[in-house]
């Protein structure tokens, strides 16, 4: 091992020529030519003015290489055929020229001990640099530009640390069980030269430790592509020009496509940023059939940056609860696709996020999705799944999981004619409103199944297809609900429970029938300050029980129409509750076993059963109000009690449906008229007033009666009870006197005395009191005027 001196100017270098190398500096020419152990230094006594060093031959050996002292000299190395460093390189930045040949050069830097150096100063290299012992470690001194065609920057043993420098070059390699250490350094991978298909930045099997900057810079066109393999996620990557085709694979921290204006296809499943994402205004992305974009297992916090660039593949986000991850500006995913969020705070941030189906996954952990003032989730699509159902909005978390702010909007924009599905939040039996979504169906005509889901506020304004109220669950709504009048509705009865525990609910109907599902005001006993508001006529005519709960708060029908099978107050727990049922009519058309008809106005209050009688918890304002029984299937059993409240007119329209049954129940009033259009024979049983122990003492109350039967069709006015200390009693409110005809009345007391003509006509049937089975006089005297 010796030191080798360059003397003497202008010369060759190579394993024959002596005359240019001393043992000291500046001493006689004559030593060896340097060899792997030797040590190579080039001074201020290597020669004057300018001079030449020219390597021939085959390439040469030295353990180390050293350039200094240089100050009024000028010398240029010309190497031809390569360098073989088994030490250090250290070479000053100034007075120095490198040239190669055409073709291939390299330098090989393989020493075999740690704390070396490779230190060009600054000044470009004109050949290939490959770092390749697997004992070496060597440091980088300075910025390093490589700047011949297809220059390239191998590591294939040892470790390199780069340090906070720029590297500049082609082509950057590592292979093997290599190490490249970087604190916040720059690969900069400019690809002149290098053939398409061939990755600019490759680390196979290689570790990559510290934060490091992988930029492209190629300005390539269409039709080339460039690969970048296998990075870490201590890797930013960066295309700022070229419209290649950029394939990038691996796990990244941050990749910014500012600038790129390619293609970004994803044919695999291993591409993970776990930091921020910004696509390239006008670049386009492409996904294989197993391509997916994960983001769910960075720890900072991640902006991803669309510039209006759709992602054509499936998105994964996700990375702890505490994590954020926030759109810096409206982000599509193409509507063929699934977004999935895993636990994580996901900002939306007041912009537009479109995507085919959203999804939540690890459903175990907690979830934010925070909108913003304004903004949205718009699915496109019916959903990409495998499986059946496609779910095109599928949310199942505990209101303790999803916590939502903001303007909590998803809105339903596919155009398509798959069936499709949304649930949201169906793991809860106690949902929140601060917990479900605003539901906004804007456009389209398939088949919509609702399961499960709670929801603040629903609209269907411009949905032209069917709403299907899916069986296996509850859905529950705390806002407002507006309906589609193209809208059309599946019968299968799953119940909305409307849930606001303060303010007003607006009900739109549109125009629309209501054909499935049913209204539940207010699921327990808590909700007393709230009110449910119609915003016009409601329409729930069907083949299944489309009917009005109301246990606990305010139902306004605000004078609107109102048609249901049933219509039901019994309160839950002793709940306070107010109906407004205004001057509208109410069509109740249930009847039988199969629709059965229930119009109760208070009811059982634990084992109160005097609560038919007047419900304390119950007010019902009804005096305009008239109530329609229209069931006109023969042989149906409807039934009715209105608690002891008073309602306006109660009209019996079963028209010709034979051998109908009417049941009273309770105490009823009506302030109007009592009548009927029914044109054969009929029966109304009315409940008891007296026999049970103890007597509950139910009446009928009515200012007018207007039903008769005719010829051969009697009306029955029974007791419910057909035992003979059963009977009921019916009530005339007002004055005056009831004539009625072709009635067949038993076990009835009716009052006031003398006010209760049956007529001539009627039957007798036995144990009655106050009824008077004869014309009414008035009426006759009345007649008589006339004539």
């Amino acid at each position: 091992m010796a030191n080798r001196y360059w003397v003497g100017g202008t010369g060759t270098w190579d394993s024959v020529t002596k005359t240019h190398w001393s043992a000291t500096s500046g001493g006689a020419g004559g030593a060896t030519v340097p060899t792997f152990s030797d040590d190579v230094i080039i001074d201020a006594n290597s020669g004057t003015g300018t001079y030449t060093i020219t390597n021939t031959g085959g390439s040469v050996d030295c353990k180390s290489f050293t350039i200094s002292g240089l100050t009024t000299q000028s010398l240029t190395l010309t190497i031809q055929s390569g360098i073989n460093c088994y030490g250090s390189w250290n070479t000053q930045g100034t007075q120095v020229t490198y040239t190669v040949p055409a073709g291939t050069v390299n330098i090989n830097l393989s020493g075999t001990t740690s704390g070396l150096t490779f230190n060009p100063n600054g000044v470009s290299l004109p050949f290939n640099v490959n770092f390749g012992s697997g004992s070496s470690s060597y440091t980088l001194g300075s910025n390093l530009t490589l700047t011949k065609s297809a220059s390239v920057c191998s590591i294939t043993a040892g470790t390199l640390n780069i340090g906070s420098y720029t590297v500049s070059l082609a082509r950057f390699s590592m292979s093997g069980s290599t190490t490249l250490v970087s604190s916040s350094a720059t690969i900069n991978c400019n690809g002149t030269g290098i053939a398409s298909g061939t990755s600019l930045f490759s680390s196979t099997a290689a570790t990559v430790s510290g934060a490091l900057t992988i930029i492209y810079s190629s300005t390539a066109s269409a039709g080339t592509i460039y690969v970048l393999t296998s990075p870490t996620t201590s890797c930013n990557v960066k295309a700022t020009s070229g419209s290649y085709t950029f394939n990038l694979a691996g796990a990244m921290n941050n990749v910014d496509l500012t600038g790129f204006t390619g293609n970004w296809p994803i044919s695999g499943s291993a591409y993970r940023i776990d930091g921020n994402l910004t696509l390239g205004t006008g670049m386009t992305t492409s996904f294989g059939a197993s391509g997916s974009l994960t983001m769910y297992q960075g720890t900072s916090n991640a902006v991803i940056t669309s510039n209006g660039v759709t992602i054509n593949g499936p998105v994964y986000i996700g990375g702890g609860t505490s994590r954020i991850v926030q759109l810096a500006d409206n982000l599509t995913i193409n509507s063929s696709y699934v977004f999935t969020m895993y636990d994580c705070y996901f900002d939306i941030n007041s912009k537009t996020f479109s995507c085919g189906q959203f999804v939540t996954g690890n459903n175990t952990l907690a979830k934010t999705i925070a909108f913003g003032a304004s903004g949205s989730i718009n699915i496109t699509g019916y959903g990409n799944l495998s499986t059946t159902p496609s779910y095109m909005f599928y949310v199942i978390e505990s209101a303790a999981r999803l916590t939502l702010t903001g303007s909590k909007t998803v809105n339903f924009s596919y155009t398509g004619s798959n069936i499709s599905y949304f649930q949201t939040n169906a793991s809860t039996s106690s949902p929140t409103q601060a917990s479900s979504f605003n539901i906004n169906v804007t456009t389209g005509s398939y088949p919509l199944r609702w399961k499960a889901s709670p929801i603040d506020n629903l609209n269907f304004t411009g949905f032209s297809g069917s709403l299907d109220f899916y069986s296996g669950g509850s859905n529950w709504v705390f806002g407002n609900i507006t309906f589609s009048s193209t809208m059309t509705f599946v019968a299968i009865p799953s119940p909305i429970y409307l849930e606001a525990s303060s303010g007003t609910q607006t009900i739109t109907s549109n125009g629309v029938n209501m054909s499935g599902g049913a209204f539940v005001k207010s699921i327990d006993s808590t909700k007393t300050g709230s009110t449910v508001l119609l915003a016009d006529n409601l329409n729930m005519t069907s083949t299944s029980a489309c009917g009005i709960t109301i246990n606990a708060g305010t139902f306004d029908a605000n004078n609107k129409n109102v048609t249901t099978a049933y219509l039901i107050s019994t309160g839950v727990g002793g709940a306070v509750r107010t109906i407004n049922m205004g001057s509208g009519t109410w069509s109740l058309y249930g009847g039988g076993t199969s629709i059965p008809l229930d119009f109760t106005l208070g009811g059982y209050n634990g084992n109160d059963y005097n609560s038919h009688q007047n419900d304390p918890s119950l007010t019902v304002n009804a005096s305009a109000t008239t109530v329609n029984l229209t069931n006109t299937t023969a042989s149906q059993t409807m039934a009715f009690s209105t608690g002891g409240k008073s309602i306006y007119n109660l009209s019996l329209n079963g028209g010709s449906a034979a051998s109908q049954i009417y049941q009273t129940f309770g105490n009823c009033v009506f302030t109007g008229t009592v009548s009927s259009n029914k044109t054969v024979a009929y029966t109304i049983q009315f409940e008891t007033y007296t026999g049970y122990s103890p007597t509950y003492n139910y009446t009928f109350t009515c200012n007018n009666w207007s039903i008769s039967g005719t010829s051969g069709n009697l009306v029955t006015l029974a007791n419910q009870i057909t035992a003979s200390n059963f009977y009921f009693k019916i009530i005339k409110s007002g004055g005056g006197t009831i004539t009625a005809d072709y009635l067949s009345i038993s076990r009835s007391t009716a009052e006031p005395s003398n006010t209760w003509y049956a007529g001539l006509n009627s039957v007798d049937g036995g144990i009655n009191n106050g009824w008077i089975f004869s014309g009414n006089p008035s009426s006759a005297r009345m007649l008589l005027m006339f004539f």
